[in-house]
């Protein structure tokens, strides 16, 4: 009889065990299904402190070209719209954001907006406007340092639109999805469509 006890008691000890550890899986799961929730917040939206703010003054923009060649952009002197284009080689959503760009830089007056890119790596920025087609455009392949803090330039991609007074009117950063779509067709007139 007391063997047959013992393994009662032994097969109940298991059984503890199993439903303990059970239990503890289940919490884990439960923190890990949460911890992805708040991941997945984190990594679509984008930290608005680093982006360029509406209204701000913006000094000219300097800085080489694809070839080495030394370029300035003062926003006084055109007298129209600036829109900036801010990608990087290797960067995905860069990559995405070209099919929408490039609708824009088809379908804006060259009369009302003037188009720059910048490229916030010069090394591979060459063969990534030729290969994605920003040659129609002014490619800054490295910008002056004092502009890239004077205009935040830390996130890509981004698309910028300055005033002919060189203030900042907008600031669409990350992947064009249809909310900045619509925005973006809405504040430059345009229609973005055939890119959805």
């Amino acid at each position: 009889m007391s063997s047959t006890a013992s393994d009662y008691e032994v097969k109940k000890g298991k059984a503890f065990l199993f439903m303990t550890f059970g239990a503890l899986l289940i919490v884990a799961n439960l923190l890990l299904v949460q911890q992805n929730k708040q991941l997945k917040v984190s990594a679509g939206g984008v930290d608005r402190s680093l982006e360029l703010a509406p209204g701000k003054k913006l000094p000219p923009l300097r800085g080489l070209d694809l070839n080495g060649n030394s370029l300035s952009f003062d926003y006084n002197a055109v007298g129209i719209k600036t829109l900036l284009l801010v990608f990087s080689p290797g960067c995905r959503a860069c990559k995405e954001n070209m099919a929408s760009w490039k609708a824009i830089m088809n379908q804006l007056g060259r009369e009302n907006y003037r188009m720059i890119a910048v490229s916030l790596k010069s090394e591979g920025a060459h063969d990534y406007a030729s290969r994605y087609g920003l040659i129609d455009i002014p490619v800054i392949a490295e910008i002056d340092p004092k502009d890239r803090v004077a205009y935040n330039l830390v996130l890509t991609p981004q698309t910028i639109l300055i005033n002919p007074d060189g203030t900042t009117e907008k600031v669409w950063t990350g992947l064009i999805d249809s909310r900045t779509r619509g925005d973006i067709e809405r504040t430059l007139n345009i229609d973005l469509s055939a890119t959805k």
